[in-house]
């Protein structure tokens, strides 16, 4: 008889033995989803885009506005 358990790569912890794959695969989905990390790229990008596209906008309108 196969027995699992998930150990993170990241922080070390390991669960109990588990009788089957989709047991253990909870505790990892549970477990990475407790530590996943929150990402502020999306965001980040979004505002340099609206800053490049600004200060496109306002040179157009200072060139062509003389």
């Amino acid at each position: 008889m196969n027995t699992y358990r998930y150990r993170c790569d990241h922080c070390g912890i390991s669960w109990p033995l588990r009788e089957t794959l989709a047991e253990a695969d909870h505790d990892r989905a549970e477990h990475r989803a407790e530590h996943e990390p929150v990402s502020f790229r999306p965001a980040l990008r979004m505002a340099a885009g609206i800053g490049i596209v600004g200060t496109a906008m306002a040179i157009w309108n200072w060139v062509h506005g003389r």
